[in-house]
């Protein structure tokens, strides 16, 4: 066997790393090229040990016992622990103490890899995963890399550098449709790109409308153009937009509080546009006070992304408060009926076609005409 090159000294590396974020994708790239990076690919059947924070028998003690094991025949022990965010659980207390405590200690062999994944509430609001002692020692001790959902554009080139793997090319409309209709996360945009590579067969081009026959838009982005349709007055479009939801297996308990969840997103955008905050802002750009009077649940800057809070912001931009309030108002009732309010309209498909239908009907301008079947 050759002699191996030379390696670093163990002692100058980090000893513990923290992955946590949205972007499970260029997580697992990135837990994959650390492996790679500290031991050999000949050593890591012993060297290398998984642990899973969700399993029956994970405990702190077996965790600690683990990294102070040495290696057997590379230079560095790397323990992985999968499913970290599970350790804010109460179970884990101790573990989470034990690791507080325990991290300046482990020996210079030993690296430690926290890979949380990002089906944790907490991680989708982009809080730290940890309380504030335990990051404080990662960080004292190592890295704390948190993978941040990609931009629109990002994802675009993302979905064309799959296609172009698949040996396909795909047209930047088509790109930017799969991003929209796929997205915010990367990996169904890769998951569908692959889909479409294998869709168009001999082509050598994945267009926009395989992308409109092949992916679905998410829910959320038909609540989007059913309250367009709504703010443009146009009854019949809005009412096709309603009935797809329906027919996609939406039930009508989970579509009204869509529409609330996005008229409140829409009222915090108009307030922000109001104090002349644009939607390319970042929440570290919004000053104090007009933070602190978003709601705490729900926040646009809890996780809200870009292409999110652009589109919301052209929203906001076409609706005046006063509908805005009756919109809300409207749902109430709408929602109030459908679970047995008196005075409501208790067939929840009818109550919601009187609602999008109503809205409709405000929002239309005095004096325009109408055309058939608005």
């Amino acid at each position: 066997m050759p002699p191996r090159a030379p390696r670093a000294a163990a002692s100058a590396r980090p000893r513990v790393y923290l992955l946590y974020g949205q972007e499970d994708l260029r997580k697992r790239q990135a837990l994959r090229e650390l492996i790679e990076e500290l031991v050999p690919p000949e050593d890591r059947e012993l060297d290398v040990e998984y642990l899973d924070a969700s399993g029956a028998n994970f405990t702190g003690e077996a965790l600690m016992s683990a990294l102070r094991d040495p290696a057997m025949f590379s230079e560095r022990r790397v323990v992985v622990v999968s499913n970290a965010g599970r350790l804010r659980g109460p179970r884990h207390q101790r573990t989470l103490d034990l690791l507080t405590q325990g991290i300046p200690t482990l020996p210079d062999f030993s690296t430690l890899i926290l890979v949380a994944w990002a089906e944790e509430a907490g991680e989708r609001r982009g809080k730290n995963p940890f309380p504030e002692k335990l990051m404080a020692a990662i960080r004292a001790a190592g890295k704390a890399v948190q993978f941040a959902p990609l931009k629109p554009e990002e994802l675009a080139r993302l979905a064309v550098t799959e296609a172009e793997a698949a040996g396909k090319k795909m047209v930047l409309a088509a790109a930017a449709m799969l991003a929209e209709r796929a997205g915010p996360e990367s990996y169904p945009v890769v998951q569908e790109a692959r889909k479409l590579a294998a869709y168009v067969g001999d082509r050598p081009t994945i267009t926009a409308q395989d992308v409109a026959v092949m992916v679905a838009p998410r829910p959320d982005d038909n609540v989007f153009h059913l309250l367009d349709a709504t703010m443009s007055g146009d009854r019949r479009q809005a009412l096709s937009l309603l009935g797809q939801l329906r027919e996609s297996g939406m039930a009508v308990q989970q579509i009204i509080p869509m529409l609330a969840r996005t008229l409140r997103q829409v009222a915090q955008a108009k307030y922000l546009s109001d104090q002349r905050i644009a939607s390319t802002a970042d929440g570290d750009q919004v000053p104090p006070e007009v933070r602190a009077r978003l709601p705490q649940d729900g926040s646009l800057y809890a996780g809200g992304s870009p292409w999110l809070r652009k589109r919301l912001w052209e929203q906001a931009r076409r609706i005046s408060w006063s509908h805005l309030h009756q919109a809300l108002d409207r749902l109430a009732v709408t929602d109030a009926g459908t679970k047995g309010w008196e005075r409501g309209v208790e067939d929840p498909d009818l109550a919601l076609e009187l609602f999008v239908a109503s809205l409709c009907e405000t929002m239309q301008p005095a004096g325009a005409s109408r055309s058939p079947g608005r």
